[in-house]
């Protein structure tokens, strides 16, 4: 998983895996919900998740995003604000994850600057930001151009 991001030496590797905590999870689990603020991104190892938010006026579920093996999900919207998250992510089947928390990630771009590679992750725009409730279908369009 870190050779999509740097050359990392033998040292990195075993500093990035003293910073993870692997996280094991049965089918329905949450792993980040809505109203929370996150403080992590996941790699999933095992499993698949979605991500979604609920519509109280019509009682739905509104999927957004699907994950899958060897993906990084998280809530990016709420990661890179720090504000409440708008769509929960969980588990399709059991699964199982590798977690590094911000705190985790800082140490370690401290360590060595290769980290600051991870950038990448948080860089990409959610697709959250395209079902936005509250864009009418123009503002849609426009978001891809």
């Amino acid at each position: 998983m870190l050779k999509e991001f740097a050359d990392f030496s033998d040292v990195e590797i075993q500093l990035f895996n003293e910073n993870i905590c692997k996280k094991y999870l049965d089918k329905n689990e949450t792993l980040s919900r809505e109203g929370d603020i996150s403080k992590s991104i996941f790699f999933i190892a095992k499993g698949s998740f979605y991500q979604s938010y609920y519509v109280d006026i019509c009682e739905e579920e509104i999927i957004t995003d699907l994950y899958l093996e060897n993906e990084w999900p998280f809530d990016h919207e709420s990661l890179i604000s720090q504000l409440p998250a708008t769509a929960s992510i969980k588990t399709f089947e059991y699964s199982e994850v590798l977690e590094l928390t911000l705190d985790s990630l800082h140490h370690l771009i401290r360590v060595s600057q290769k980290f600051l590679r991870f950038n990448r992750l948080l860089s990409i725009g959610s697709k959250m930001s395209y079902f936005d409730r509250n864009m009418n279908p123009a503002e849609k369009i426009q978001s891809f151009a």
